[in-house]
């Protein structure tokens, strides 16, 4: 079912990060995704099915997915927020 999705509206539909669980919904935002009850692959296949059926609204979810980092960035991002964290307990340690 992926690969058909991928090939029609070149988007990968991540079967996880859809699911009804935690504070993913919150996450996803108003009308930004699509939930499902993680432990119902009936309710996964009807998401699909709907997304197969109307590839338009696929296309739109498509549009307004957020930019995923490369690793690299990611890395680089908490590597500063490390350096920032030791940078204060160091600060902290010198004014004892």
């Amino acid at each position: 079912m992926a690969k058909l999705l991928r090939r029609k509206s070149k988007v990968l539909v991540a079967m996880g990060s859809c699911a009804h669980m935690g504070g993913i919904p919150g996450l996803l935002g108003d009308g930004a995704g699509l939930v499902y009850d993680a432990f119902s692959p009936a309710a996964l296949a009807e998401v699909l099915r709907g997304l197969l059926d109307d590839p338009a609204r696929l296309r739109r979810l498509a549009d307004r997915r957020p930019a995923v980092k490369t690793i690299v960035d990611d890395g680089l991002e908490w590597e500063t927020v490390y350096r920032s964290v030791l940078s204060g307990l160091r600060k902290g340690a010198t004014a004892s």
